[in-house]
């Protein structure tokens, strides 16, 4: 018998008919010392993931606004769980509860294995969240050489723009790039989403005197150096707002982001008839054909570098 059942005994008259006044039902569990704290197992569960710092952060605020809500795993219910997400629909982007809600069913599912909660109580699943995504937009050659010239005026700007319109990588690529990691042709992004993200990027002719410079330059062991992280130790925040502040004010729209550039890197590479393959490898995307994953090694140093030289703005 768990909890929720034991809960339900009528303590005036052993024997009666279970008391179903939910009040009841938490006195006596309460009194018998059968009430567990939402967070009891929190630090076991993230010990358990084996995520990066970031996620288990993230994970860690999800699970606390969890236990503000729900201060013992007994109060969790479906019904109130739905009455919750309402609530944060009104507060947070739908793809931040979404976030959420997969935070806490992964929780839920972790405490059904070690039997803190009974194994078919599911409160996070099916409920019905659909997030309507908004495609990104890859910036046009002539768009990414508008963006380049109006960030004169903030050089490390210009410099981060200028590396992601002839490397394609992500914005935390950038900024966490050490200077350990770089030579004279290429650099290494030894830190990534996932393990095709781990690769070697040749170094574009037009971005070979700034990564000198940066390199030459660096103060703290960083290619962009001086930027401060955040909460979550992402060093390109701070950054990518300077970039949404500067897109914004040239009328460019919300489905143009930083992370646009990939698009256009990786359209231009296609358009200037570059193996699936090889764009993959350079974005650091898992190969997406059965050939590409499984039978057909990752391209050479020298074809990315021939791939990349058809950059051109």
């Amino acid at each position: 018998m768990v909890t929720w059942d034991i809960g339900a005994i009528n303590v005036e008259n052993i024997g009666d008919q279970p008391s179903r006044d939910p009040e009841a039902r938490r006195f006596y569990a309460e009194a018998i010392g059968l009430l567990v704290p939402t967070n009891e197992h929190l630090e076991e569960w993230l010990s358990s993931s084996q995520v990066k710092d970031k996620t288990a952060k993230m994970r860690r605020a999800t699970i606390g606004r969890l236990v503000d809500k729900f201060s013992m795993l007994n109060d969790v219910t479906r019904k109130e769980v739905r009455r919750w997400v309402t609530e944060l629909m009104d507060k947070l982007k739908p793809a931040t509860v979404q976030r959420m809600m997969s935070d806490c069913r992964t929780y839920w599912a972790y405490l059904a294995t070690i039997e803190a909660v009974p194994e078919d109580s599911a409160p996070f699943d099916r409920l019905g969240l659909k997030v309507k995504r908004s495609s990104r937009l890859p910036y046009t050659p002539e768009e990414a050489v508008k963006l380049l010239k109006a960030a004169k005026g903030d050089a490390q700007l210009a410099d981060v723009i200028r590396m992601a319109m002839y490397t394609g990588a992500r914005r935390e690529e950038l900024c966490s790039l050490k200077v350990e990691h770089v030579e004279e042709d290429r650099f290494e992004i030894v830190d990534a989403k996932s393990a095709a993200g781990i690769r070697t990027v040749p170094i574009h002719r037009q971005l070979s005197k700034t990564m000198k410079r940066l390199v030459k330059d660096s103060k703290d062991g960083y290619v962009l150096s001086g930027l401060k992280p955040n909460a979550n130790g992402d060093r390109g925040d701070a950054i990518g707002k300077r970039f949404t502040r500067l897109k914004k004010s040239l009328g460019f729209s919300d489905r143009h982001t930083f992370h646009s550039w990939r698009g256009t890197v990786i359209t231009m590479l296609e358009r200037a008839g570059v193996p699936e393959g090889t764009v993959q490898d350079i974005m650091g995307h898992e190969r997406s054909t059965l050939a590409g994953s499984t039978y057909s090694g990752k391209s050479t140093l020298e074809m990315r570098r021939d791939a990349l030289d058809k950059l051109a703005y």
